[in-house]
């Protein structure tokens, strides 16, 4: 893959909260993070649990480590031009903000131009910019 890291670490506080498996935080990071591959490593070779993502480019990668002690920050690495990692942060925050809603609150329009749009709720706020196909 060639990857050179271009962003570092940091030390993320909301990582447990984004790594937790909820089904309904995980579905709507798949929409608003898109063209992601979410990974769970449980194998103890990088980190006892390691979160990885990858973008479908192949250039942009994040990484987050869970050490096995401390629960409330994990470390986070990002490489490529995407900043994967920031990405998800900001997409639980909206999340979190739209009231944490559920994968049923989510809904899909199809325009007649065939742009696709997510929104929550009442179907008319939007969970990210109008995609196109």
């Amino acid at each position: 893959m060639g990857i050179t890291p271009v962003t570092g670490k940091h030390r993320s506080p909301i990582a447990d909260r984004v790594a937790d498996a909820d089904p309904d935080a995980d579905f709507h990071l798949g929409i608003a993070v898109t063209h992601v591959a979410y990974e769970w490593d449980t194998s103890g070779q990088h980190a006892p649990v390691r979160l990885r993502l990858a973008h479908a480019d192949q250039e942009s990668v994040a990484a987050i480590d869970y050490d096995g002690k401390d629960a409330s920050r994990f470390t986070a690495r990002q490489w490529g031009p995407k900043r994967l990692w920031d990405a998800a942060e900001a997409a639980y925050a909206r999340w979190e903000l739209l009231g944490r809603p559920g994968v049923s609150e989510h809904t899909l329009t199809i325009t007649p131009e065939g742009e696709h749009v997510v929104h929550v709720h009442d179907g008319q706020t939007p969970v990210l910019p109008r995609l196109s196909r």
